[in-house]
């Protein structure tokens, strides 16, 4: 029997980031499986780690495709491939299984034959932004990031991502994904994830990495880049929020 879900988790090497994505994951049902797929690194390290991950972490099923680098869609794609799951979610090194969550809570829900949206949480310093609103009962998939998406078989193996966009191939993947299957909507969040990374840092030297989008994305990206040269990036995230996640501060205890 296949296993209830796959786990995809992708970094650029053996750092402290992958091993707090799997950390985050706590204990690994039998029932589970996780790919990880690494940029770099020397095999005979990855198969330590892997290892170390069976018997440090409690993950019985894990393994490591060969290390690769042709970019994070690739990547996916090459879990995608490899996935025997009957659905598949991806975790980038660094991303967290929301500390409330656990995997049997989370497969106990996928009880259908369609592709499921979560809530996600985005933290950049002290700020949470919740993702989608709370008062959004049918949100869009383009409200639904990846690290909140589970992607079932029927969808993920019948699309690739498409490695041309550079940047919004996850959300073309869930246009196709959910447009064949369909989404159902679990307003519990399932994942956090840390703001500031090429897709949303908006910086004017990272706008040529934006070439081959859409003329509209490149406009939004150009307007969010001019207003984080003036207002920063922390009120520029504030901004983008307003209306569209549900935004809190986190104080410190000291």
């Amino acid at each position: 029997m296949s296993p209830a879900i796959t786990i995809g988790i992708i970094g650029y090497d053996l750092s402290d980031e992958l091993l707090r994505t799997l950390e985050s994951l706590k204990q690994v049902p039998d029932d589970c499986e996780v790919v990880i797929q690494i940029s770099q690194c020397d095999p005979r390290q990855l198969e330590d780690f892997v290892e170390q991950a069976r018997s440090g972490l409690n993950i019985s099923n894990v393994r490591a495709l060969q290390p690769g680098d042709s970019g994070i869609y690739n990547a996916m794609n090459r879990i995608r491939s490899s996935a025997t799951g009957r659905y598949l979610w991806y975790l980038n090194a660094g991303d967290d299984m929301h500390p409330a969550r656990s995997l049997p809570e989370v497969t106990s829900l996928l009880t259908e034959q369609t592709c499921y949206g979560f809530r996600s949480e985005q933290l950049f310093a002290q700020d949470v932004y919740l993702r989608p609103r709370a008062a959004e009962t049918d949100p869009s998939f383009a409200r639904i990031g990846h690290q909140s998406t589970i992607y079932v078989a029927d969808a993920f193996r019948a699309h690739a991502f498409n490695e041309r966009l550079p940047v919004s191939a996850d959300l073309e993947f869930n246009h196709a994904c959910f447009g064949q299957t369909g989404m159902r909507y679990v307003p519990m969040t399932l994942s956090r994830f840390r703001l500031g990374g090429v897709s949303n840092r908006f910086r004017m030297s990272d706008l040529g990495l934006f070439r081959g989008e859409s003329f509209r994305l490149r406009c939004g990206i150009f307007a969010k880049a001019c207003l984080r040269l003036l207002v920063g990036q922390r009120l520029m995230y504030r901004i983008l929020a307003y209306g569209k996640y549900d935004h809190r501060v986190v104080t410190s205890d000291r």
